[in-house]
This record gives structure tokens, C-alpha cells and sequence, in this order.
């Protein structure tokens, strides 16, 4: 040993104890519970069996004895070829779906060659901009088989859907057949923050695209998921768990509300195909917790206010990614513990679907050591643990059961005062949102920075010099000049008379009352580039894009 290297030794005196005991979210916990503590609840109306009412521990009356959750993996960068390699990678390793995401400039609805794109194409997600790039993307790909899920804003979210359907019209795929989710939630994307959302699309267009393809899917496409409710970037704008909950729910019933009121379809016509996208922190009790209270007010919510009599409308049905503001960019190989105890809780919580975030989330685009880690971590969940031997193995516990009573108390004073506003839109329009994301982050930065929250790597128990990461750093590829160059020599092959004349139908068809869907169809189809169809949504209402 080298003389002048220095050792401290420490005591268990000396070990870092939390000031406070409380969950993450605030709430503070009892040194013990006791059945006292869980003596007001109706087990009956309250908690019940799984698959029934309310749906407190699970949606299935045998969860994962019958079938595990499905292990969803993101796979999305540089072109569509690129992305389809990585997707077939990831299926070899074991994925059972996908999730699939654009790139900032596919994000607000631009083109490869459009000035805002400039250094950003293909950089966080994959760049595709027509039914030529779908089809690539989707090549030797059983359309009828896999499960994709399509997580970008609007407009994007309603170009992509409307290739996706042509593509598969052309592969000779009937649409009763096809199966996937569609996020199409137009209150949280790009931030979730009001401006940068509204900065691109305008907000009331991209609620009417949202019903349009809810309502058009419930016709055409039974199969399809046609609204995955995106709690999950809220959360990660550092709210509790409990805004969590009533942020979601808030979003689905303005959502509903304003389909509902076209007179088109039932609630239980549309609602059995909605789902949530949520996030698992690594406050592992509280997160099992906040799954039960969200399931057990959302089924009320759905049979108390919109009538709803299936019992599958009531089904709180959820996608989980573990937090990746949870994850450090210090000591990255710390992140695979986050994340398998974040997939714990979502697991045992009762979720349908979970994205195991990658340990290099905070560095890169995950690299293929990393997926397959994650995925790893799932199935190590799933086959080795047992926990998925018993439906619901912590129903009855005293601390979740009291913590889930309170979470979704709280829950529900929040989505009165959303009501109260007017619903999302207008709590949104009116800053209060924006304005609880900014106290939220700035709260959560001061616990950290006072070490009133210790996070392993980050405020204690750092390195001098850091680990290296396996397989290195994962380096996307330069694809901004192929992808400029391939979009302008698509425009210049195709039949432009063709294209302009279904662009000019799409801005007509704006002005009415209807569907957008079928007429964004023939635009893909017509070959009009994602940018193109873009353009002509915001021009048919006077929008301007706010650099």
C-alpha cells in the first residue's frame, strides 16, 4: 500500500441519516404501522380483489401469474434504418414492445433542411419525415405482431399514426388487425412546460388531432391504444407523487370531456383503449403506493362522473419508465440499482408495461451494453425474484395502504382545484402549472443541495475520478447532411401536383367539423413530408411557429 495514501474510517455514528422521515413527495412516515392506522378503510369498497372494482390491487384477477408485464425498451436515433436495426436488437435480447421517439426537429414538425433543425437531426430520436422513411423504419417488422408505441407531440404524433396506417394499408395489413399505442396526449410534451409547447402548435389544434384519433381508432382500429395520458414528463418536472396522479387524471377528463361532447362515441366506446404513461421514482414505497391510489381514483373518476358501465373503461392500464431524473451522470453504474429498485415498485405496483431507463440515460443515447442491462433487470425481476408468484404480495400492508389512503386524498383536492379553474387547458393557459413545476424543481435542487436529500455519487460519497462507463460512451452517428439531401431529393421525384392538391384538401378540411384523420392519411399517401403536413395544419388556423 502506498504510505501516503490516506483511508478514513467512519462509524456508524458517523453514517449520513435523513433530517426528516418522510416520503419524496413530503409526506411524513411513523416509525411503525399498526392496524389502526387502516381501521377507516372499507376493504370491500375501497381495496376489493384483484380484477375488481376499483382495481386497487391490479386490473387482472391474476396479474403476472397470467403473463408478465411487457418489457419496453426505447429505440429511436438517427434515420429510420438505423432505428429498425436497433429495434430488431433489442427484440433479440428479449423486448416484448418498443418505444418509439422523433428528434427535436420532428418534435415541432420541421423538416431536415428547415432552418430550426440545424444541428439537431437525428440527434435525441430518430428523423422521419415520410411514409418512405416508415416504411424503412418498420421493415421486416410484423406489424401485427409487435407493440410500438408512438411518444412525440402534436403534430408529429398525428403524422407518424397517419403513416403508420398507410404503410400498413400497403403491406396489405387489415386495420382491425393492427396493434400499438399512440401517446397523443396534446397537454405534455416537449417540456411540458405551456411555451415551448405552444410555441410550435397551436394547443386547441392539437386537442381536436387528440379526439380525432381517439374517435377515428374506436371506428376503424379496436386493437389500437389511441391516448397514453404522458404523466410521466410532469413528474419528471419534479412534482409529488400525488400531482402525479391528479395532473394525469386532470389531463384524461378535459380529454374526454371535450369528445364526449361531439356525441360521436360513449365513454365506454373509446375509454377501454386509453392508457398512462407514469413514472417510477426510487422511493420504492411510495411509488407502490401512488399505482394503487392512481388505479383506485381513476376507476371512480370513470364510473362516478362519465357513467362508464364496462368494466374495462375503469382500468387504470399503465405504462412505467423509471425516473431518469433519478439517475446521476456521477458514477453511471449506480444507476442500475436505482433502476431495478424503480422497476420493483412499478412491478409491484401493478403496472402493465415498464422502460427500464439505461445507467447512461444522463450521458447519451443508451448503448446496447446498456439496453440489454436494462432489459436484464426486468427479466431478472420477472423470472428469478418469485414476486410474481402472488397477485399483489403487499396488499394489506399496513404503511401502503395508509400511504396509498393519503396520496389519493390528496389526489383528489388537487383535481377539484383543476376543475375549479376549468380543467387542464385553462390551469395550464393560466401558469399554474408552469408555475408548480418551477416550485417543485427549485424545492427539490435545495434538498440536494443542503443534503437534506442525499443522493449516492452526486452530494456524498464521491469519486475523485469517475468510472469509466462499458463500451464506452454511445456516439449517435452525423446523419444531418444525408437526411437534408434525401428530403430534397424526395420532394423533387415525387408528383408535386399530387402532393398540393392533398395539402390544399388538409387546409380545407381544417375549416370544418371533420375528422382529420382519413384526409391526413391521403396526405401521407400523396407523399407531403412531415414538415409539409405540419405547415398546412398551422397555416389553416393563422399559427405562426415562435423561434
Amino acid at each position: 500500500m502506498n504510505a501516503e495514501s490516506k483511508t478514513t474510517f467512519s462509524t456508524d455514528e458517523a453514517d449520513v441519516k435523513p433530517q426528516e422521515f418522510e416520503t419524496l413527495s413530503g409526506i411524513p412516515l411513523k416509525l411503525v404501522y399498526r392496524p389502526d392506522d387502516v381501521a377507516a378503510l372499507d376493504y370491500e369498497k375501497d381495496v376489493g380483489d384483484p380484477g375488481g372494482y376499483p382495481f386497487t390491487r391490479g386490473i387482472h384477477p391474476d396479474m403476472y401469474r397470467g403473463r408478465l408485464w411487457t418489457r419496453r425498451p426505447a429505440a429511436a436515433f438517427g434515420t429510420p434504418t438505423m432505428t429498425n436495426e436497433r429495434i430488431k436488437f433489442i427484440y433479440s435480447k428479449g423486448a416484448t414492445a418498443i418505444n418509439l421517439s422523433s428528434d427535436a426537429p420532428g418534435e415541432f414538425g420541421a423538416d431536415p433542411d428547415h432552418p430550426l433543425s440545424k444541428h439537431g437531426v437525428g440527434v435525441a430520436g430518430t428523423s422521419l419525415c415520410t411514409m418512405e422513411d416508415m416504411a424503412a423504419f418498420l421493415e421486416g417488422l410484423p406489424l401485427d405482431k409487435i407493440n410500438p408505441n408512438i411518444i412525440i407531440p402534436q403534430p408529429t404524433t398525428s403524422f407518424w399514426f397517419a403513416a403508420y396506417v398507410a404503410v400498413a394499408d400497403n403491406w396489405g395489413i387489415p386495420l382491425n388487425q393492427l396493434r400499438g399505442n399512440v401517446q397523443n396526449d396534446p397537454f405534455n410534451q416537449i417540456g411540458c412546460r405551456l411555451d415551448p409547447q405552444t410555441r410550435f402548435f397551436p394547443l386547441d389544434l392539437g386537442i381536436r388531432l387528440c379526439c380525432d384519433t381517439i374517435e377515428w381508432c374506436t371506428k376503424n382500429m379496436p386493437k389500437f391504444n389511441t391516448c397514453c395520458i404522458n404523466a410521466y414528463n410532469m413528474r419528471e418536472e419534479g412534482i409529488t407523487a400525488a400531482e402525479e396522479i391528479a395532473y394525469g387524471i386532470s389531463c384524461a377528463t378535459t380529454i374526454f370531456r371535450e369528445l364526449l361532447s361531439r356525441g360521436t362515441v360513449g365513454i365506454d366506446d373509446f375509454a377501454p383503449r386509453i392508457s398512462f404513461f407514469c413514472a417510477s421514482s426510487i422511493d420504492f414505497l411510495e411509488e407502490i403506493a401512488k399505482f394503487r391510489a392512481f388505479r383506485r381514483l381513476y376507476a371512480r373518476v370513470l364510473k362516478e362522473e362519465f357513467g362508464a358501465r364496462d368494466p374495462r373503461s375503469c382500468w387504470f392500464r399503465c405504462a412505467v419508465q423509471t425516473s431518469g431524473s433519478s439517475l446521476t451522470t456521477q458514477q453511471p453504474l449506480n444507476n442500475i440499482a436505482r433502476t431495478a429498485i424503480a422497476s420493483l415498485a412499478a412491478v409491484l405496483g401493478g403496472c402493465q408495461s415498464v422502460h427500464a431507463t439505461p445507467f447512461d440515460e444522463g450521458l447519451a443515447i443508451p448503448s446496447e451494453i446498456a439496453v440489454t442491462t436494462s432489459l436484464r433487470t426486468q427479466q431478472i425481476i420477472g423470472y428469478e425474484t418469485n414476486i410474481t408468484n402472488s397477485v399483489d404480495p403487499l396488499g394489506g400492508s399496513y404503511l401502503i395502504e395508509s400511504l396509498a389512503d393519503k396520496l389519493e386524498e390528496e389526489a383528489v383536492n388537487i383535481v377539484r382545484e383543476i376543475d375549479d379553474i376549468g380543467g387542464m387547458k385553462k390551469f395550464m393557459e393560466d401558469g399554474h402549472r408552469d408555475r408548480r413545476f418551477t416550485e417543485a424543481k427549485i424545492s427539490a435542487l435545495k434538498k440536494i443541495q443542503d443534503k437534506e436529500r442525499i443522493v449516492v455519487g452526486l452530494n456524498e460519497f464521491e469519486e475523485e475520478q469517475e468510472i469509466e462507463v462499458p463500451g464506452g460512451i454511445f456516439q449517435v452517428p452525423d446523419v444531418e447532411d444525408e437526411r437534408v439531401s434525401y428530403i430534397r431529393s424526395f420532394r423533387q421525384k415525387r408528383d408535386n401536383d399530387r402532393t398540393a392538391r392533398a395539402l390544399d384538401e388538409l387546409r380545407r378540411k381544417v375549416a370544418t367539423n371533420e375528422n382529420l384523420v382519413p384526409t391526413l392519411i391521403e396526405v401521407v399517401k400523396a407523399n407531403a413530408t412531415l414538415g409539409e403536413t405540419s405547415d398546412a395544419l398551422r397555416e389553416a388556423v393563422g399559427f405562426r411557429i415562435r423561434a
